[in-house]
């Protein structure tokens, strides 16, 4: 009892003294803390940190879009029908175009309309839009009409000249904001052939990569953890010809980053690995890549230069 009572002493003097020194640090706190799944988690961003300017690359024309004059299609595309009810004295570019959820969901902009005349926070009054033009060398803007549903516009491309391919853009004036760029190539509707000089039109080819995934859940792991059997596979495309978004029909196929956009595909969204200009080919919109007389035989007329030369 004796040999006891000495630890049982300090003990309680050690007690007390550890009491004694957090009571009189008024600026002591205990440690917090903090659960695991918060140690890395990225801050959300708030609303003055948004981004709020106009985007640029989210809107991409589509490839029933025509040139027409006088009831004729005037540009290398499948128009014919559709510019037969057209009857325009004006050589007249019919533009529609695809929008990404950048400019849908934003209540900003909503559609084309949007995105092209509405104020926003960025220090600019009356935005508005042009159709930028470039052969390589000079650049001109030409003025577009809005169409009323907000996914289309029309423009005046008189001053373009024949048989040059020129690289456009919708450019809004005030931001600089503009789309994806396409190309626009006039042509002489009633000039049924043309006897092009020189080498062929070369254009260059994009590489991307899709890949298509076999999963299977694994019950003795933690849940969402897949054994992933992945193959992948390169496809190519030229900047007249962009690949369409996968549809959505198809599972396990991916050819966009789903971790940033999720599963569902969009044409607007950059493919995978992409490569541009990755090697140069003929390029298709070369008028004699098409079947225009005096041959008119459903063949390309590149067929019989090649065989009367």
């Amino acid at each position: 009892m004796s040999k006891k009572l000495p630890t049982i002493i300090v003990t309680f003097l050690l007690f007390s003294l550890q009491s004694c020194l957090l009571s009189t640090n008024s600026d002591y706190k205990s440690p917090s803390v903090i659960p695991y799944e918060f140690l890395d988690a990225e801050p959300t961003p708030t609303s003055e940190e948004e981004d709020k300017s106009r985007p640029s690359n989210e809107i991409t024309l589509t490839q029933n879009s025509c040139g027409c004059l006088e009831g004729k299609a005037i540009i290398l595309d499948k128009c014919d029908s559709f510019c037969a009810a057209k009857n325009s004295p004006a050589a007249t570019f019919y533009g529609k175009v695809l929008l990404s959820e950048k400019i849908l969901l934003d209540e900003r902009f909503v559609n084309l309309n949007g995105w092209c005349g509405q104020e926003i926070d960025d220090g600019q009054t009356n935005p508005n839009c042009k159709l930028e033009i470039s052969d390589g060398e000079d650049v001109s803007n030409l003025d577009i009409n809005l169409g009323s549903g907000g996914q289309s516009f029309t423009a005046d491309i008189s001053t373009l000249a024949l048989n040059i391919t020129y690289n456009a853009a919708i450019v809004e004036q005030t931001s600089g904001a503009r789309s994806n760029s396409f190309h626009i190539r006039r042509i002489d509707p009633d000039y049924y052939y043309e006897r092009k000089e020189g080498a062929l039109d070369i254009i260059p080819v994009s590489r991307y990569l899709c890949v298509n995934f076999t999963a299977s859940l694994n019950s003795s792991i933690p849940p969402d953890v897949y054994s992933i059997k992945a193959i992948k596979r390169h496809y190519y495309y030229s900047p007249n010809d962009r690949p369409p978004a996968v549809p959505s029909s198809i599972k396990n196929l991916y050819c966009h980053n789903k971790d940033v956009h999720g599963s569902v595909d969009s044409s607007t969204y950059d493919r995978l690995a992409l490569k541009e200009s990755d090697f140069l080919i003929w390029n298709k919109t070369d008028i004699r890549f098409t079947d225009r007389a005096p041959f008119k035989n459903e063949k390309p007329n590149i067929n019989d230069i090649i065989q009367k030369d």
